[in-house]
């Protein structure tokens, strides 16, 4: 098979379909063609047992700063189960583990013995067929009014969820905040979580987000920007914003990215 001819050729998704069939691959970080590293995500390296363990789980995966220690808390409270923080971060513990304001403990119905039903990343690494994906995605004019957004990252994430053949939800942070029954309804249904937990957490919802945003040991930056989800963009001028988001969209229509715009086009209204 000439790979390059059928790159040029348009047939992309067939032909990476035809190499991982051949293969048998299903890994991200695995060896593959110069050509093909734009599409790395479509291939996995062989496991051992002990390998595939390790990576058969719940994945969450977000840019930082993107409103993933609530949905670690929702997940948690619907579940009774941990969540496993960032692995390069100790003090990114389970939600539960927080200390909470008074003698509140939301989470105390949490079996902290048991497996971790969620692993938290900011970073790309090897799933397997058997995983599940849960990506949580943010505005990037956010980040980038923050001063953290770095733009492959940001689309290399995408970019790998893109690519993921295996059982996955796209979250956007700002459905979240201001949509909070549909979407908590979805990860609910998603991950398994208890239909009266659900209805006890969304009786409680306000009292719950407060005691989120103000619990100690947590590991969020110190804005808290709730259901104003336009925030950080708010601290600059209409002018700066404009400048700064018309560069990522000129740098994104030249980049090995930009067939992943649908997914931020809501962003760039």
């Amino acid at each position: 098979m000439n790979i390059g001819q059928e790159m040029k050729s348009g047939k992309i998704k067939n032909c990476l379909l035809k190499i991982r069939e051949y293969l048998s691959l299903k890994c991200a970080n695995a060896y593959v063609p110069r050509i093909l590293k734009p599409y790395r995500s479509y291939f996995i390296l062989p496991m051992s047992t002990e390998q595939r363990a390790k990576y058969d789980h719940n994945a969450l995966w977000s840019y930082p700063a993107s409103g993933n220690h609530w949905l670690r808390f929702i997940v948690e409270y619907l579940s009774g189960l941990p969540t496993h923080g960032h692995d390069s971060n100790q003090q990114d513990t389970p939600i539960f583990m927080n200390k909470f304001p008074g003698s509140s403990r939301p989470l105390s119905h949490v079996n902290g013995r048991h497996p971790y039903i969620l692993y938290k990343s900011h970073d790309i690494y090897p799933l397997t067929n058997q995983s599940t994906l849960i990506f949580l995605i943010r505005d990037f004019r956010e980040h980038m009014a923050r001063g953290i957004l770095r733009y492959h990252y940001y689309m290399s994430l995408i970019r790998t969820y893109d690519s993921f053949f295996g059982t996955k939800m796209l979250i956007y942070y700002e459905d979240l905040m201001l949509k909070p029954k549909r979407e908590i309804l979805r990860v609910k249904n998603f991950l398994g979580g208890s239909e009266s937990c659900y209805k006890t957490f969304m009786n409680h919802y306000d009292d719950y987000t407060e005691l989120s945003r103000n619990a100690k040991k947590r590991n969020w930056r110190n804005h808290i920007s709730g259901t104003n989800i336009t925030f950080h963009q708010n601290q600059l001028s209409e002018e700066d914003i404009a400048k700064r988001s018309e560069h990522f969209q000129q740098w994104l229509a030249t980049s090995e990215y930009r067939h992943l715009k649908p997914y931020i086009a809501r962003y760039m209204e």
